[in-house]
């Protein structure tokens, strides 16, 4: 297996899996954590020894069993903490911590303990504890290896386990945001969205700090809002420097009736601003990089490492994810121009992709010929409805399809994917609601016409409707990769 230090065989990782070096791990092998929980259980599996270590002077008993991330717990009475490296019936614990194991040996905590430890290392715990503290390694034989995994299996099965960690993932749209909650293996608990009143930068951080505050609460009431234990993901239609959390350019121009529905963000250090009003650490992260993480977790990326994202809003949005990684940089192919004489962008230029094929552009188009239509909805309404004026209006659906159409050639000559996800409304994807979508979809499936080499045309679309939390969902999980190290189990398969 190639690591970052060159070649190791399976006997090298396996002892590292079985160390508590964690540092040596991490600069040993770049692959997910989930990569090292199936180590760890192995190199266990092989030899089974539970490490117990006991504090004379806080009355603290420790066992250390799997040395890989714990992703849910269950408590008692504030006295015990047990860790366990998965949420499902076959999980197994990777801590133990009980407080006060001389002082209280009949509490409820103790009790529990001693179920999970067995007889034999519990008497060796308490030999610890007699000897006035110290740590051992306890080697367990077949019989008591079977019997404490047949144990573990089973305490997994009955407990309603709290996931250890959980993430918020937000989405912010024009006067609206949008959050999802995750527990530490990506999947939804909760989610529920929010009007905003106003989009200054101030007012969007308040209501996503009371937004996720409230998700987690309701969700889990005994999981504490802090750091260690809630992570943010926040995800917005703009280019955005993650690694700072700074909001290079935000600007939106609305078809609303009051004046004050556009609005415009330079160099907000919005990173700063969520951590500052949430205490939490927080990611940051263009709206399509969300979708592609999404994809990465639960869509295509589960059967292919390199694929590319179109997403169709108000603008238009793009990702690639090459050898199961996220594209370190920009995909702004929104603003890449299609049409020199076409209408001026919100970056200041003209004729770019957005402004022909996304929905605020594809209702400018369409006002020249109505001055009543406001929304791609009343748009394909006035198609539906008056053919005169509707075989005009139909021509702007024709051209973003032709515009969309080039963009994915030029994702595709950018980096090859073997698919091309497109996300949309399904008023525009979905060929069955008539004219406006028909014409769209006939012209952008024909975009291997303008890929220029054979070599490259081998590419599948996939169109993605109805995923209104798929934003969100991708930031939350971008959370749980970023700030607790928490990875894709498809990409830790193809790891192996």
């Amino acid at each position: 297996m190639r690591t970052s230090d060159g070649d190791y065989t399976l006997d090298d990782l396996l002892e590292l899996a079985a160390s508590d070096d964690s540092g040596r791990r991490a600069d040993a092998l770049t692959g997910p954590p989930a990569l090292w929980r199936l180590l760890a259980w192995v190199a266990w599996n092989r030899n089974p020894v539970v490490h117990l270590r006991y504090d004379s002077e806080g009355d603290e008993l420790t066992a250390e069993v799997l040395h890989c991330n714990t992703v849910a717990d269950h408590c008692v009475d504030d006295l015990l903490c047990l860790g366990f490296d998965s949420t499902d019936e076959r999980a197994l614990p990777t801590t133990l911590c009980l407080l006060n194991f001389r002082s209280e040996p009949k509490s409820n905590a103790a009790v529990f303990a001693h179920q999970v430890l067995g007889g034999l290392l519990w008497q060796y715990a308490s030999e610890l504890a007699a000897a006035g503290g110290g740590q051992q390694d306890v080697v367990l034989d077949p019989h008591e290896k079977t019997t404490r995994l047949a144990t573990w299996n089973a305490l997994a099965a009955e407990l309603d386990l709290e996931p250890a960690v959980v993430a918020v993932g937000l989405e912010l749209l024009p006067y609206k945001l949008r959050a999802v909650l995750v527990d530490a293996r990506g999947r939804a608990i909760a989610c529920q969205a929010r009007h905003l009143e106003s989009m200054e930068p101030g007012d969007v951080v308040e209501a996503a700090n009371d937004l996720a505050r409230q998700l987690v609460s309701a969700a889990h009431p005994h999981i504490e809002f802090t750091a260690d234990r809630v992570a943010l993901g926040f995800e917005l239609g703009a280019p955005v420097d993650t690694s700072s959390g700074i909001v290079r350019f935000y600007r939106k121009r609305l078809f609303r009736p009051d004046s004050q529905s556009s609005y415009r963000w330079r160099r907000e250090p919005l990173g700063q601003r969520l951590k500052e009003a949430t205490g939490l650490h927080s990611v940051v992260l263009n709206d399509a990089d969300a979708h592609a993480i999404y994809e990465q977790w639960f869509g295509v990326g589960r059967t292919v490492s390199r694929y590319a994202v179109i997403l169709i809003r108000e603008g238009i949005g793009g990702s690639a994810v090459i050898a199961d990684k996220l594209f370190d940089g920009p995909v702004e192919i929104g603003n890449v121009a299609v049409d020199q004489e076409g209408n001026e962008c919100d970056c200041g230029n003209r004729g770019c992709l957005e402004v022909t094929a996304g929905t605020t552009g594809i209702v400018t188009e369409a006002k020249k010929y109505d001055s009543s239509i406001d929304s791609i909805e009343t748009a394909v309404r006035r198609i539906n409805e008056d053919p005169d004026i509707g075989q005009k209006v139909v021509g702007a659906f024709k051209a973003a399809g032709y515009a969309l159409a080039r963009g994915i050639a030029l994702l595709i000559a950018m980096f090859a994917p073997k698919v091309m996800v497109v996300y949309g409304p399904e008023i525009l994807l979905e060929r069955r609601n008539g004219p406006a979508a028909q014409a769209l979809m006939r012209r952008m499936r024909r975009f291997k016409k303008y890929v220029a080499h054979d070599d490259f045309k081998d590419c599948d679309l996939v169109i993605r409707t109805n995923c209104d939390d798929a934003g969100a969902h991708g930031a939350a999980v971008a959370a749980l990769q970023r700030v607790f190290n928490i990875d894709s189990t498809a990409a830790a398969i193809r790891g192996l």
